[in-house]
Parts: C-alpha cells; sequence; structure tokens
C-alpha cells in the first residue's frame, strides 16, 4: 500500500498543515519482507476501533524507535513520520 492509499483510510488532524494520521497499537516484524516492519494503527474515528497493518522501511525508526500510542503521520506530500504520543496530542487537533 502507498502512503497516498494509506492517507486516504486515515483521520484529518491539523497542526500547522492538514495531516492524516492514527495511534500506533502494535508492531510485527514482516515475514514476507523481513527487511520491513509493520504497524498496527488504528484508523478508527469517532470512538469506533479499526485496526490496519502497515509495512515501514526501516529508515523510520533512525531517528525515533517508536512505541505504542505513537501516531503514524502521513503529510500531503506523501512523506511518512513517526510522531510521538504527547507531541502529538499537544499539537494536532482531529478536523
Amino acid at each position: 500500500m502507498m502512503p497516498s492509499e494509506l492517507a486516504m483510510l486515515l483521520p484529518q488532524y491539523r497542526c500547522e498543515r492538514v495531516v492524516r494520521a492514527a495511534a500506533i497499537r502494535d508492531f510485527n516484524r514482516d515475514v514476507l519482507i523481513p527487511e520491513y516492519n509493520d504497524l498496527i494503527v488504528d484508523i478508527g474515528n469517532n470512538g469506533i476501533v479499526n485496526f490496519l497493518r502497515y509495512s515501514v522501511p526501516p529508515i523510520m525508526f533512525a531517528k525515533y524507535k517508536p512505541t505504542i500510542g505513537d501516531f503514524l503521520v502521513v503529510h500531503e506530500d506523501g512523506e511518512c513520520e513517526i510522531v510521538e504520543k504527547l507531541a502529538f496530542v499537544c499539537n494536532y487537533r482531529l478536523v
């Protein structure tokens, strides 16, 4: 799944710009593509839980090793990043 396809499934949040984001609920190692890691994210809205498995390259963990509760953020240009939970909830608001 491409970041643009993922973005369409995620709720929108606003900080300085509008982004799409989901809370990380779990991690799995991808057995088919070992160099990738799977993030299990909650794409639910309004209290409805809906989990999605999304594979990310290890480079995403180079700056910061995410923990459960952090957020996968997809920007308008398709760039993905992991944002620490506290930073996310303090700076982003659901659109």
